[in-house]
């Protein structure tokens, strides 16, 4: 089953070059408001001015993750008129996005035209974010569920390609086909499709294989979603036939008919039979044998035929949309054990297949905990450095700060500026001549260094992500505002 999140992440991502210019100038306006504590001040006056009453404020992105994108333009969207008040009033921040480079023309100031496009581009990217956020649930199955947001995905992609906007109708040609990779259907068949998001549904009691006949041939067409419900059935009755010859449940061997015993004297309703039920049990017999009695059908075309009165399954159909969200699948298979009890096995097997890899690479990722979004403007050689530094200092004896005294940032810096110094010439040089080893009697540090940077780079680039033109520096800032 391959993870629903990252196919959305390619899908996605690939859409988002069609606005790309667009993002970018809302990114880099971002960047420069929240890059110093005195540019954040002019912007939180141009706020003022505007008479913006948003309790929060701007959140900057990291590019590579699409999700953290959508965030930083929904976070953006109430402030245009501030940006726009910004941009006429400061002439650096001006100056700033006419020096950037995008391509081979410069960035620019954002325009209006923008702003309509990032606009639109949060309504477009909400559906894509709260399906990630559904499919990478831990408390509850989502199997099932991705059949019907497969569906409604296709559904409004299909509207965004034949809309009239046509910046809009290129990101959604390109999200569609990067998703057909993997799950619309080209021409005849589309066999990267896990058939199992199908049997999902079909063991879902509020659907079943009317629901996904009627959803299949909206999506694939009349004759093809016919065609490929049947397909899933066949594969579902031999599944079936497998779980019941496992279990060893009551049908899986077929019926043995005995010949005719002498009954004991004494038997119930004595051992002189009628011509007429004679007959009849001969009838029947003929029909267990040839399986054309009704009780005879097999307990899978009995759960596709039967309509459940169960009161769980009419309140979630007919019900509110919380009865809806309530319903849990899982609790009906575990009451239907007895009525249904091998597909009840199948179920529990089927249902518990994950289609998100998130929660289980969340639980061991380290990123967010290392670069977290107050930092995703410093560099990659920056955050090696200083985790490099971290490693160093913890492992030594030095003391960065004087007894009693807190001597801000401006001396923490020095300190670490020593302790680096100190660092890298106790080291032994690697193989390009880059600092390996941790402090001189201890063991190598537990992040190393790839390519040191020069202390002096590092200092650069210290003073250019935390100090203003105008001779304000980070130190400055009231406590309050740290």
């Amino acid at each position: 089953m391959r993870c629903v999140a990252h196919i959305i992440n390619l899908a996605v991502k690939d859409g988002l070059k069609e606005t790309g210019k667009s993002v970018e100038r809302v990114r880099e306006s971002v960047k420069w408001v929240k890059s110093t504590p005195a540019r954040s001040r002019k912007f939180k006056d141009c706020i003022e001015f505007e008479k913006i009453a948003s309790k929060k404020f701007v959140s900057l992105d990291v590019a590579t993750r699409w999700n953290s994108t959508y965030l930083m333009l929904e976070s953006v969207k109430p402030f245009e008129k501030a940006f726009q008040t910004l941009a006429r009033n400061d002439k650096k921040f001006k100056k700033h996005l006419n020096e950037k480079r995008y391509g081979n023309e410069s960035l620019g100031i954002t325009t209006s035209d923008d702003w309509s496009s990032v606009g639109r581009l949060i309504d477009y990217l909400k559906l894509f974010y709260d399906l990630t956020v559904r499919v990478s649930g831990t408390s509850y199955v989502t199997l099932h569920l991705l059949f019907d947001e497969v569906c409604e995905m296709y559904t409004m992609i299909s509207e965004w390609a034949d809309g009239i906007d046509f910046e809009v109708s290129c990101m959604a040609d390109r999200i569609k086909s990067k998703l057909a990779k993997y799950w619309f259907e080209d021409e005849l068949e589309n066999s990267k499709m896990n058939r199992l998001c199908y049997m999902a549904v079909i063991l879902d009691p509020r659907r079943k294989v009317e629901y996904l006949e009627q959803a299949l041939k909206k999506v694939y067409g009349e004759s093809r979603g016919k065609a490929l419900v049947e397909e899933v059935k066949d594969e579902m009755r031999l599944l079936f036939d497998h779980y019941k010859h496992r279990l060893g449940l009551p049908g899986s061997s077929p019926i043995v008919i005995q010949e005719d015993v002498q009954e004991p004297s004494g038997s119930g309703d004595g051992k002189k039979k009628g011509k007429i039920w004679g007959d009849f049990r001969k009838m029947k017999r003929d029909a267990i044998l040839k399986g054309t009695r009704k009780s005879s059908k097999s307990e899978f075309d009995r759960y596709l035929e039967e309509e459940e009165d169960d009161e769980v399954v009419t309140r979630a159909l007919v019900g509110s949309e919380e009865d809806e969200y309530k319903f849990d699948i899982l609790g009906w298979w575990s009451r239907s054990g007895m009525k249904y009890p091998t597909i009840s096995e199948m179920a529990r097997d089927i249902l518990a297949v994950p289609i998100s890899t998130v929660a289980s690479e969340s639980a061991f990722s380290t990123g967010g905990r290392v670069l977290d979004s107050f930092r995703t403007s410093l560099s990659p050689e920056v955050v090696e450095a200083l985790i490099c530094s971290e490693d160093w200092i913890r492992s030594s004896d030095f003391e960065l700060v004087a007894d009693g005294e807190d001597e801000g940032d401006e001396v923490v810096f020095q300190n670490v500026y020593v302790a680096f110094q100190a660092r890298s010439a106790s080291a032994p040089a690697g193989p390009s001549g880059s600092s390996r080893a941790g402090p001189s009697g201890s063991s190598p540090a537990t992040h190393v260094l790839v390519s040191s940077p020069t202390m002096s780079q590092v200092e650069e680039d210290y003073v250019d992500n935390n100090s203003d033109e105008n001779d304000e520096t980070y130190v400055d800032v009231e406590p309050d505002e740290d």
